[in-house]
């Protein structure tokens, strides 16, 4: 089949420092169920093309870059603007794929288990003790209950107070984070599922801690550059 993907490279964005990095436009990631093609029928099926161009139309979109690659070749096109009255994307245009950061940092898990940097039993009190827990439940949670969504921690940390709408997380901090995590308690919904950015961030700064690094310097070294996405970060 083929996989369609939004820009040619991506923008990471994670939680925290910052929470989420600035976005130029939408970021829209896919997979079409087609059969393989050779590189010149490599083509956007209509209905594809059809929601896109209706999403510009009525504003729900500002700017979309899609890449269809098969086997045996790709395609590119440009939607919209970056902008309002703008230019339209470009193929080496940074998009911002917001909490699809997951992926990454479910790669640097990975790694870090099979290094034995780290224990799906290790807690947030091992990774974090320079933080002092007010309830020694939070302190307890483990990086397996964060990978998989049943540390029963909010989407969204109660301490965020944007400063725009636009991009709410831009100053939320490895601060701000510890201390949310000094002062927070656990919920009752602990070890049932509850999706939660706030918690893959946690894991991922626990991830960096383990290395000696932040997350950013990290995703870097060990995932962005083995894999030749220079343009990336």
């Amino acid at each position: 089949g083929h996989a369609a993907t939004v820009g040619a490279r991506a923008k990471l964005s994670r939680m925290p420092a910052p929470f989420v990095f600035r976005a130029s436009s939408l970021v829209l990631t896919a997979a079409l169920a087609c059969g393989f093609a050779n590189a010149a029928a490599v083509e956007l099926p209509d209905d594809f093309r059809a929601t896109i161009e209706a999403g510009i139309a009525n504003g729900r979109y500002h700017g979309i870059a899609v890449a269809l690659v098969d086997r045996d070749g790709h395609g590119e096109w440009m939607f919209g603007e970056v902008e309002p009255g703008g230019a339209k994307p470009r193929a080496d245009d940074a998009f911002e794929i917001g909490s699809t950061t997951r992926t990454f940092t479910g790669l640097l898990l990975a790694q870090a288990l099979v290094a034995g940097k780290v224990r799906l039993e290790d807690t947030l009190g091992m990774h974090f003790p320079d933080v002092r827990f007010a309830d020694p439940k939070l302190k307890a949670l483990t990086l397996g209950q964060l990978a998989t969504h049943r540390s029963g921690l909010p989407n969204v940390p109660p301490n965020l107070f944007p400063r725009s709408v636009e991009d709410p997380y831009v100053a939320y901090d490895a601060t701000a984070m510890r201390a949310y995590l000094a002062h927070a308690a656990a919920t009752k919904s602990e070890g049932t599922y509850r999706y939660s950015d706030f918690g893959i961030a946690l894991l991922g700064e626990a991830i960096a801690h383990a290395y000696g690094k932040d997350y950013r310097s990290l995703l870097a070294s060990d995932v962005l550059a083995p894999l030749g996405m220079t343009a990336s970060g």
